[in-house]
């Protein structure tokens, strides 16, 4: 007996690819409150570790019209996983919902804060709080002012 007939005797061995369970994500959460309109079973495991009060008003909060919504269920203390789900869904139609999410602007190096604050004429710390609430455009475009025009007007 040679070593291939020991290894063609061996019964083969079947790797089985174990699945992790998935977290329930935030747009589980959606579609089962706005596209489904079925209940989420609060008791399964999966739902608990999944549902999360802030990340559902935060995604509310995105959009203009139900940025009050969600304002009132944060404002709402001690209610329920289930009980917020189920003000959720009675709250929103079933509709399919596009909601753009804001992402954190870039952050500015300290001489692009110092060109903006220039610009506005206030100090370092006003000038964050404009950064934040200009959009993107409007940041480049004064940045351009001094990148191309009067950059000798400052001292940086």
């Amino acid at each position: 007996m040679d070593l291939r007939d020991i290894i063609q005797k061996e019964p083969e061995v079947i790797k089985e690819k174990i699945e992790k369970p998935k977290k329930l994500s935030i747009f589980d959460i959606i579609n089962a409150a706005t596209i489904n309109k079925t209940d989420l079973d609060f008791e399964d495991d999966y739902v608990k570790k999944g549902y999360d009060q802030y990340m559902v008003n935060r995604w509310l909060s995105m959009d203009e019209d139900l940025i009050f919504l969600a304002e009132m269920l944060t404002t709402t203390h001690q209610l329920s996983d289930k009980d917020h789900f189920a003000m959720i869904k009675a709250a929103l139609p079933q509709d399919k919902f596009y909601i753009k999410y804001m992402k954190r602007k870039k952050d500015l190096t300290e001489t692009e804060k110092r060109y903006i604050a220039h610009y506005f004429e206030i100090g370092l710390k006003d000038a964050e709080d404009y950064i934040n609430q200009m959009d993107e455009n409007g940041i480049n475009e004064i940045l351009e002012t001094y990148k191309y025009g009067n950059n000798n007007m400052i001292q940086v």
